[in-house]
């Protein structure tokens, strides 16, 4: 029963957040948390960094004798769900299928830093980092741990087709940024212009992506 609530939860988000190529403007909703001297100010709402992150953390509370469900589910949406939904498909086959999970780890991360590029805020960007921080996978230490194994992902990656294929909206990563934050403590909304880079600079944007994948491997092929 968890599963099934679990898997139709997703499917409910799959409306909720978005297509790409068919923005609307953004009303960001913030949240502001008291934790002794510290304040945090969040960015939430549907759609946003920590709504997706929150969800993601729930689903990894279905039981792991459900993960036939939650896979088939997750594998069946990837390009429809962002990018840190992956994480948890990458949590729940990297005992099984390693060499899967390693390729889906390298293309959450990448599908992630393309989502971050695309956001007119540079600040966004922390939001890759932030993601993977607060998704961590140490049941995958194994998988995480095999340099070969994650350069073999890494050169798969490089020109394979879903790469950038996602077709979930930058908006969870671009919430992260502080152009969001500030537009929500001032009940601002913001037109698709102030926080989303336009289509005519995506290819260049793939470039960049492609140009880190290449440092990456140059860089851990020296080790």
């Amino acid at each position: 029963m968890k599963a099934l609530q679990a898997c139709s939860a997703l499917l409910g988000l799959l409306c909720a957040s978005g297509v790409a190529g068919q923005e609307p403007p953004r009303k960001p909703q913030v949240t502001i948390e008291k934790e002794g001297n510290i304040i945090n100010i969040i960015g939430v709402g549907a759609g946003s960094w920590r709504a997706v992150i929150t969800s993601v953390q729930k689903l990894r509370e279905v039981p792991r004798e459900s993960d036939s469900s939650v896979v088939a589910t997750l594998a069946a949406n990837v390009d429809a769900l962002p990018p840190p939904y992956l994480y948890e498909l990458v949590r729940r086959i990297c005992i099984s299928d390693p060499e899967r999970a390693s390729y889906l780890f390298g293309l959450a991360g990448l599908r992630a830093r393309y989502d971050a590029y695309k956001c007119v805020d540079e600040t966004a960007k922390a939001g890759v980092h932030a993601t993977v921080f607060s998704l961590q996978i140490p049941e995958c230490k194994s998988m995480l741990s095999d340099t070969d194994l994650f350069l073999s992902s890494m050169r798969k990656l490089r020109d394979a087709k879903e790469l950038f294929s996602s077709k979930a909206s930058p908006w969870w990563i671009c919430s992260h940024g502080m152009a969001a934050i500030k537009a929500g403590l001032e009940k601002r909304t913001l037109d698709v212009a102030e926080w989303l880079k336009p289509e005519s600079e995506w290819e260049k944007i793939k470039e960049q992506v492609r140009s880190d994948i290449d440092y990456t491997i140059e860089k851990n092929s020296k080790k």
